[in-house]
Formats: structure tokens, sequence, C-alpha cells
């Protein structure tokens, strides 16, 4: 079979949280969804259709809201490449330092609220 739906950043932040916080109790597509908002803007991609449409169908996004920390944000999104290693992704050239992740987890805080 095929994953290939299952290895995109989006995904691969999914997996990672579900894999190093199972604590952290979050609908699959609703990890997604917040994956694909993080995803989009590692790509330097326009984001704007993306948050309209999750504004419209007022999507719990906000990782606050799961309680995902800033630090559980940045780890599992540091930690994300290592769940399909073997797929080319965003992740193997995007910016996952500490400070670009903690800007970005900060934005969506604020964009969802």
């Amino acid at each position: 079979g095929n994953s290939r739906p299952s290895s995109g950043s989006e995904h691969l932040f999914c997996h990672s949280l579900e894999e190093n916080f199972p604590e952290i109790r979050i609908p699959h597509g609703i990890s997604v969804a917040m994956g694909t908002v993080v995803s989009t803007s590692l790509h330097n991609a326009n984001i704007a259709k993306i948050k309209r449409i999750l504004h419209q169908y007022n999507l719990p996004v906000r990782p606050g809201q799961w309680k995902i920390t800033e630090e559980i944000f940045i780890e599992t999104w540091q930690k994300a490449r290592a769940s399909r290693a073997d797929r080319h992704s965003i992740l193997d050239t995007a910016d996952l330092s500490s400070g670009n992740l903690s800007r970005l987890y900060r934005e969506m805080e604020e964009e969802f609220k």
C-alpha cells in the first residue's frame, strides 16, 4: 500500500504529536489542520485562504485550546521528521529553529483566539 497522504508535513506533525505526547487528546483531523497552517507557512505560501476556511467553520486549531504549550509545539515539529524519515517533505529544508517555531506558535495563538 501507499501512505503518501500521511507523509506530508502536516501529517508528520500529527503523528509526532500522537507518538511523543499521547496525553494530548486531539482529533486527528484537527491536528492535521493545525499542521497545515504551519506547513503552509514553512512553504512561504499564501495562507490567507486556509485561514479563511478555518475561521469560516470555526475549527479549533489554536494549540493552547488543546493544552499544546509552546514547548510541546516546538518539540513536536522538531521531532516530526523522524516519523517518516524515508520521505521528502518541507521539513527537510525548513527553518525548524526554536525561534521560528515559537513565532509560528504565537501567530497561531493570536490568529485563532
